[in-house]
């Protein structure tokens, strides 16, 4: 994606820019999880893409913008690296982001394994302090996927 001049100055305004090795804050618009909203073209992009395409190049089909510093709202280029959707699940677990990083792969597992001996998710869930959701996710493997 090619980006006018114009296009580039409305970008860098919002940006709280500091040193390479600090996060630059997005001062724009946000979604609710925290990404930035860039609007280019009449259309919302998350900020981090936009720097990413800024700074380095188009985002290959597949591929995601990760963060290497954890905050959604950081645009530094320095701070970001591409990857699938497998690399960022496995960089939340590694790193024990999100809500179901109080479970351990061992657990994991056991909790699949449990339930195909014929336990309910919602004492599975009560056992393992998570919620019947999370168990349900669990054994669907919409959550931790990458476990076998």
């Amino acid at each position: 994606m090619e980006f006018s001049d114009k296009q580039i100055e409305h970008f860098a305004e919002k940006v709280n820019k500091q040193g390479t090795t600090e996060c630059w804050e997005w001062l724009g618009a946000r979604y609710y999880n925290g990404y930035g909203i860039a609007k280019i073209n009449g259309v919302n992009m998350s900020a981090h893409r936009v720097s990413w395409q800024l700074f380095f190049s188009d985002i290959p089909d597949g591929q995601f913008v990760l963060h290497r510093c954890d905050n959604p709202s950081c645009v530094n280029p320095y701070h970001l690296f591409l990857g699938t959707q497998s690399d960022n699940l496995q960089d939340c677990y590694k790193k024990e982001r999100g809500p179901r990083q109080k479970l351990s792969i061992e657990e994991v597992k056991y909790i699949r394994a449990l339930h195909a001996k014929g336990l309910k998710q919602i004492d599975l869930a009560e056992m393992f302090n998570v919620s019947p959701s999370n168990v349900n996710g669990i054994i669907k493997r919409r959550h931790f996927n990458y476990i076998k």
